[in-house]
C-alpha cells in the first residue's frame, strides 16, 4: 500500500473497505501505540485536518535552520477532504495516526533534515538516518537544489533520474501533512526491525513531513508508484496564518479542552 498506485485504485473502484493492520505482532499489540482508544487518535487527526483551509498561508520553521511558507493550495483537487472520517472512505488503517497530506503552492524557502522515510530512501541508495543534513531549496514550490552530505547527492540523482521518467513534478514541493499519535514511538525490544520502527514514529504527533516529487496522473499507469521523498522534522513549528497548529513538535489540537 506504501509503493502501489494499482492496490489503491482498485480498491477504490470496487469500493472494498481496506483494513490496514500496521501493529501486526504481540509485542506491537501490546504496545501503548496500539492501545491508545482509536476515537482518540482519530479525533485528534479530525480536529487537527480541519484547521486547514484552501487559500490559507501556512508557515514552518525549526531550529536547524528551515524556513518555509506557502499557500495552501486552492482549489482542492476533485474528491479531495482533509477532514474525513475512515468511515466515508475504503480506507481503515490501525493504529490511527497521520492526518492526511495537504496540497501546496507558492511554496518558497529552505528545508533543512536529517530524516527520511525508511521506504523510499532504500530506493535512492541513502538511509533513513543521515549522517550530514540534507537542505533543499525550494522557489515557487520547485526543488532548486540539494545541498549537504552523500544522502543529498543520493538524492540528486535520484530526482533526476526519476524526472527522465515520469517529468518534472518530480521537481515539485507537493504536500505537507504530519502525525498526531501520543504513542507512536516504540523500544527496540517492541519491534526488532529498524525501518519499521521509523515507519510507526512516522505517526507520532511531534514528526511534520513535506512531500517531495510526484507521479502525476498522466504516469500512473506505466509507472503506478507513490514515490516521492518525504523531508522529515521532528519538533517543527507549523502555523496557518497567524494560528500555531504545531509548537516546537507539541500538536495544539491536544490540549482542546473537548479532545
Amino acid at each position: 500500500f506504501e509503493e502501489l498506485y494499482e492496490l489503491r485504485d482498485v480498491m477504490a473502484h470496487h469500493k472494498a473497505v481496506f483494513v490496514r493492520n500496521m501493529a501486526t505482532t504481540a509485542p506491537l499489540l501490546a504496545s501503548d501505540w496500539a492501545a491508545t482508544p482509536y476515537e482518540l487518535v482519530s479525533e485528534l487527526r479530525i480536529r487537527t485536518a480541519r484547521l486547514f483551509k484552501a487559500g490559507q498561508t501556512w508557515s514552518l520553521s525549526h531550529a536547524n535552520g528551515t524556513s518555509l511558507s506557502g499557500k495552501i493550495r486552492t482549489p482542492l483537487p476533485p474528491g479531495r477532504k482533509y477532514d474525513d472520517y475512515r468511515s466515508e472512505g475504503f480506507y481503515r488503517p490501525f493504529p490511527e495516526g497521520v492526518f492526511s497530506p495537504v496540497n501546496i503552492a507558492d511554496t518558497s524557502g529552505v528545508l533543512v533534515f536529517e530524516h527520511s522515510s525508511p521506504w523510499w530512501a532504500r530506493y535512492m541508495g541513502v538511509p533513513a538516518h543521515f549522517a550530514t543534513p540534507v537542505r533543499v531549496t525550494i522557489e515557487n514550490n520547485r526543488i532548486r537544489g540539494f545541498d549537504g552530505g552523500v544522502e543529498a547527492r543520493g538524492m540528486e540523482r535520484f530526482v533526476a533520474d526519476m524526472a527522465t521518467r515520469v517529468g518534472d513534478m518530480m521537481y515539485e514541493a507537493f504536500a505537507l501533512h504530519g502525525g498526531v499519535h501520543p504513542h507512536a514511538k516504540l523500544a527496540r525490544h517492541q519491534c526488532l526491525d529498524d525501518r519499521y520502527r521509523d515507519f510507526i514514529e512516522h505517526h507520532h504527533w511531534s514528526n511534520l513531513h513535506l512531500h517531495l516529487g510526484v507521479v502525476p496522473p498522466e504516469h500512473r499507469q506505466d509507472y503506478p508508484y507513490f514515490v516521492h521523498i518525504t523531508g522529515d522534522l521532528q519538533g517543527a513549528t507549523l502555523k496557518l496564518d497567524e494560528q500555531v497548529i504545531y509548537d516546537h513538535g507539541h500538536l495544539c489540537t491536544a490540549d482542546l479542552p473537548e479532545v
